[in-house]
C-alpha cells in the first residue's frame, strides 16, 4: 500500500513540475523576456556558434569578448544553437525546463528529508505557482540555471550528510555550486553556505569537518578561478567591476538596502499594487517585515532546540542549511550593494534564491514541528499546516494567473508589443548603414535593428556632471561617443525612458539636465517612444 501511495505521490509531483513549466511557457508565448543582459547572452552564444568567439561586436566594429558577465549560460545556449535551435526560443524552453526541475527538486528534497510525500508536494506546489518565481523564469536570463545548479548542489550535500557516502558526492556538490558561480556571480554564497554547513552540520570530528569544508570551498571556487583568470587576461579586471563605496555613505546605503529588502519580503505575501497603495507607509512596511522575520526566527529556535538534531537529523540539516544560505546570501548582496560599482538593484529577481530557500526552510520546519509535537497537537497542526499551504498556493496562483495572462497578451522585454511596434526602432532601421549611433538603449537597437551602438556614457557615471552642457559639447577626450556624435555625424537615439534613467543621477533637476543636453540639437525624428538627434552642422 505504501509503495502504491508513493507512486501516486510521485506522479502528482511530476504533474506539479509540469504545471510550473506550463505557466512559464504561457507567460513567454510571445517570446522570452529579452533585455540588456539577455541580448548579451544570446548574441554572445550566436557569435560562438559562428566561430567568432564568446562575445559581441562593438559599435566600432571590433569584437569584444564576454567579460562583464559569467559564461555558463551563454555557453549553454550555444550548445542548443549547435542543433539549429533559435537561441531566444532555446532560452525560453531551457528556463521553463529548469523551473520544472527546480520544482521537482524542491518536492524530492522535502520528501526525502522529512519522509513525507505530502510535504514535498505542497512545497513544490507553492513554488510552481509562485508569483515571485515565475517572472524571473520568464526572462532569458542566467538566474534559472544558476539557482538550479546551486540548490541541486546543496541537495547533494544534504544527501552526503545523510549517507556519509564518501567523497564522490561531496565533489559533485562542490562542482555544482561552483558552476553556479560562473553562471551568476551571486552563486558564490552557495559555495560559502556549503562550506560553513559542513563545519556546523557535517559528520565526524571537528578536524575532519574543517578539512572537508576547506576541500569543498577550494573545489567550488575552481570554476570561478579559471573564468576570472581568462577574464583578467582579456579585460585586465575581475568581473569587470570595481570596488567603490557609494557616494551617499554607508548609513545611507544600509537604509536604502533595507527599504528595497523589505519590499522584497513583503512582495512574497502582497502584490505590488498593495505595496504602493494602503501599505506604502515605510514604517508599516518595516513593522510588518520585522514582525514576520521575528516570528520565523522564534518558531525556528523553539523547534530546533528541542533535540531535533537527534530525532530528525535530515530535516534539522535541511532547515539549518537554508537558514545559513539566507544569511550568507543576504550578506553577500548587501556587501555588493554597498561597495561594488555599478550598483545592483535589490529586487525580486536578484533575491529569488532567498524565496526558494525560504520555501524549503519553512516546509522543513513545518514537518519538523509535526515530528516533535505531541499527539493531539500534532493532528491539529497537521491539518492547519495543510490548509495554510493550500491557502498560500491558491493566493499565489491567483496572483500568478494575472501575471501570466498579462505577459501572454503584452509580451516581455524586446518581445513586448510596445517594443515590437516601436516607431523609433523603425526609424533606426532606416538610417544609412554608415551612420554611427549613440543611445540609452544600445541592446534594444542591437536586438531589434541589428545595429551596434555606443552607450550614452553619462548614465554609467557614479556622479552627475557638475556643469550642464549640450551633448557633443562636453569633454570629448573622456567620452568617445560625444566625439563621434559631433565630428562623425552619429545619431543620438533617446527613447522615452531616458528621463527615468536620468532621475537616479539628477533627481528633481532631471528635466533641467535633459533640456540643456538636447537644446540646440537637430531633431531628425520625434515619435511617441523616442527621438533621434544630430549635432547641428555635422555631416551624416
Amino acid at each position: 500500500m505504501s509503495r502504491l501511495l508513493n507512486r501516486y505521490a510521485l506522479i502528482l509531483l511530476w504533474l506539479v513540475a509540469f504545471l510550473g513549466v506550463g505557466l512559464v511557457l504561457v507567460s513567454t508565448a510571445r517570446g522570452p523576456g529579452v533585455g540588456g543582459d539577455a541580448t548579451v547572452y544570446i548574441f554572445s552564444a550566436r557569435s560562438l556558434n559562428n566561430g567568432i568567439g564568446l562575445g559581441m561586436p562593438g559599435p566600432d566594429g571590433a569584437f569584444q569578448s564576454l567579460s562583464y558577465y559569467p559564461p555558463l549560460f551563454p555557453l549553454s545556449l550555444s550548445v542548443l544553437g549547435i542543433f539549429g535551435v533559435d537561441l531566444a526560443a532555446g532560452a525560453r524552453w531551457l528556463n521553463a525546463l529548469l523551473f520544472g526541475l527546480l520544482v521537482g527538486l524542491t518536492g524530492f528534497s522535502l520528501w526525502r528529508a522529512g519522509r513525507s510525500p505530502l510535504a514535498g508536494l505542497l512545497a513544490a506546489l507553492v513554488l510552481a505557482v509562485s508569483p515571485v518565481a515565475i517572472p524571473p523564469y520568464s526572462w532569458a536570463m542566467s538566474e534559472p540555471l544558476a539557482n538550479f545548479l546551486g540548490f541541486l548542489g546543496l541537495a547533494c550535500l544534504l544527501i552526503y550528510f545523510e549517507k556519509n557516502a564518501g567523497w564522490n558526492l561531496l565533489i559533485i556538490s562542490a562542482l555544482l555550486v561552483g558552476l553556479s558561480t560562473i553562471t551568476r556571480y551571486a552563486g558564490l554564497p552557495f559555495v560559502a553556505a556549503g562550506a560553513v554547513g559542513i563545519i556546523l552540520l557535517g559528520i565526524g570530528t571537528y578536524k575532519r569537518r574543517l578539512g572537508e569544508a576547506g576541500f569543498y570551498f577550494v573545489v567550488g571556487l575552481v570554476p570561478a578561478v579559471i573564468w576570472e583568470a581568462w577574464d583578467y587576461l582579456h579585460s585586465a579586471s575581475l568581473a569587470s567591476r570595481s570596488l567603490e563605496q557609494g557616494s551617499a555613505g554607508l548609513i545611507s546605503g544600509l537604509s536604502s538596502f533595507w527599504q528595497s529588502l523589505r519590499l522584497v519580503f513583503l512582495g512574497w505575501i502582497f502584490p505590488d499594487s498593495w505595496l504602493t497603495s494602503f501599505l506604502r507607509s515605510g514604517l508599516l512596511q518595516t513593522l510588518l517585515s520585522l514582525a514576520g522575520i521575528a516570528a520565523v526566527l522564534v518558531w525556528g529556535i523553539l523547534i530546533l532546540r528541542r533535540q531535533a538534531w537527534q530525532s530528525e537529523p535530515g530535516l534539522f540539516r535541511l532547515v539549518c542549511m537554508m537558514g545559513l544560505f539566507i544569511v550568507i546570501y543576504t550578506g553577500f548582496i548587501l556587501a555588493t550593494y554597498l561597495f561594488v560599482f555599478p550598483v545592483i538593484d535589490v529586487n525580486q529577481r536578484i533575491m529569488l534564491p532567498l524565496h526558494i530557500a525560504f520555501i524549503w526552510g519553512i516546509a522543513g520546519l513545518g514537518v519538523l514541528t509535526l515530528r516533535i509535537a505531541g499527539g493531539a497537537v500534532r493532528a491539529r497542526f497537521a491539518v492547519g499546516a495543510v490548509i495554510a499551504a493550500l491557502a498560500v498556493s491558491g493566493w499565489y496562483a491567483s496572483r500568478s494567473a494575472r501575471i501570466v495572462l498579462q505577459n501572454y497578451h503584452d509580451g516581455l522585454g524586446y518581445y513586448s508589443v510596445a517594443w515590437q511596434s516601436s516607431l523609433t526602432i523603425q526609424q533606426v532601421r532606416q538610417l544609412p548603414k554608415d551612420t554611427l549611433i549613440v543611445s540609452n538603449e544600445v541592446t534594444a537597437i542591437y536586438f531589434l535593428a541589428g545595429r551596434p551602438a555606443y552607450n550614452f556614457a553619462e548614465l554609467r557615471q557614479p556622479q552627475p556632471v557638475a556643469n550642464f552642457y549640450r551633448y557633443g559639447d562636453g569633454p570629448l577626450t573622456n567620452d568617445p561617443a560625444q566625439a563621434i556624435f559631433r565630428q562623425n555625424g552619429a545619431a543620438l537615439v533617446l527613447f522615452s525612458n531616458f528621463s527615468d534613467d536620468m532621475v537616479s543621477l539628477y533627481g528633481p533637476r532631471t528635466q533641467e539636465r535633459i533640456q540643456s543636453l538636447v537644446g540646440g540639437l537637430r531633431i531628425a525624428f520625434s515619435g511617441s517612444d523616442g527621438r533621434i538627434y544630430f549635432y547641428p552642422g555635422a555631416s551624416h
